[in-house]
C-alpha cells in the first residue's frame, strides 16, 4: 500500500468539515469536496461497521483519510474521498477537459484495451478497439473475472484502472502485470488527481473536480449516480504535460 501511503503524505492538515454517505458516492469537505464511490463490505447478513461514525467533524483530512488502509471498503471510501478533499489543487494549465471514455477512444482505437471495472462506456469502446478485454469483481456476460488479469493484461496496449483499485487494495498488483510500454490511465470518481500516480507507471488520471458544491451535495444525499451528479467538472492530468 505504498502508493497509498504517498499520496496521504501530500494532504494538507485541515480539518474535516463535513461527511456524506451516498448510497453511490461518498463526500468528505475539507479543503474542497472529494468525491469517492461508495463501496461496501458485507460481512454476515450486514454490513461492516463503521468505526467514529458522528465523530468525523473533530478529526483531520489526513487522519480520515488513513480510513483508506481499512479492509472494510466502506470506511476505505471515506478515506478516499477524504483524499481527494485534502490532495494540493492541479493548477489549471495542467487540467483538460476531456473524460475517461473520450480519452480512451483517443487512445485505444485499433488496439488491445483493458478495462479494470465494467463502465457504461465499454460497448461504444468494444466498437473501435482491436480487442478488449473488460475484468470485474462481479463478472457477467462479455465480463471476464479479475483473476483472469494476470493472464491477460500483459497483451493490453492501453489499460484503463478504476480508482476503486486504491480502495479495495489491488491497485499494486494490478499495474504490476502491466506492460511497462502499455498506457495506462485511472479514471472515475474516486481517481485522485495527483501527479505521484505517474511515479507509479499511470500515464494520465481522468478524475472530478466539484465545481458547485451544494448542488451535488443534495443529488449526492439523495441516491443520485455518479453520472446524475451535477456541479462537478471531468477532467483529465497528464505525465507528460
Amino acid at each position: 500500500m505504498k502508493v497509498i501511503k504517498d499520496l496521504i503524505k501530500t494532504c494538507k492538515d485541515i480539518k474535516v468539515k463535513e461527511v456524506f454517505v451516498g448510497y453511490f458516492d461518498t463526500a468528505v469537505i475539507s479543503r474542497r469536496c472529494g468525491i469517492a464511490t461508495t463501496m461496501k463490505t458485507f460481512c454476515g447478513a450486514g454490513h461492516q461497521k463503521i468505526k467514529n461514525a458522528g465523530m468525523f467533524e473533530d478529526m483531520s483530512a489526513r487522519k480520515l483519510a488513513e480510513f483508506l488502509f481499512s479492509e472494510n471498503l466502506l470506511e476505505a471510501s471515506i478515506g478516499m474521498a477524504a483524499l481527494n478533499s485534502a490532495i494540493p489543487d492541479i493548477s489549471q494549465d495542467k487540467l483538460t477537459d476531456i473524460n475517461a471514455s473520450q480519452l480512451l477512444e483517443n487512445k485505444g482505437r485499433e488496439k488491445t484495451v483493458a478495462v479494470i471495472g465494467n463502465f457504461p462506456f465499454v460497448k461504444r469502446i468494444k466498437k473501435i478497439a482491436r480487442r478488449m478485454f473488460v475484468f470485474d469483481m462481479n463478472p457477467q456476460e462479455g465480463v471476464l473475472p479479475a483473476e483472469e488479469e494476470y493472464r491477460l493484461l500483459p497483451e493490453a496496449d492501453v489499460v484503463a484502472i478504476t480508482g476503486t483499485s486504491l480502495i479495495n487494495h489491488t491497485f499494486e498488483n494490478v499495474i504490476s502485470n502491466i506492460r511497462k510500454d502499455a498506457y495506462k490511465i485511472m479514471l472515475g470518481p474516486s481517481a485522485p488527481l495527483s501527479p505521484v500516480l505517474f511515479d507509479y507507471g499511470i500515464d494520465a488520471v481522468s478524475g472530478t473536480i466539484v465545481e458547485n458544491e451544494n448542488l451535488l451535495l443534495r443529488f449526492l444525499q439523495q441516491g443520485a449516480t455518479f453520472k446524475e451528479l451535477p456541479g462537478k467538472r471531468l477532467v483529465t492530468i497528464f505525465k507528460n504535460k
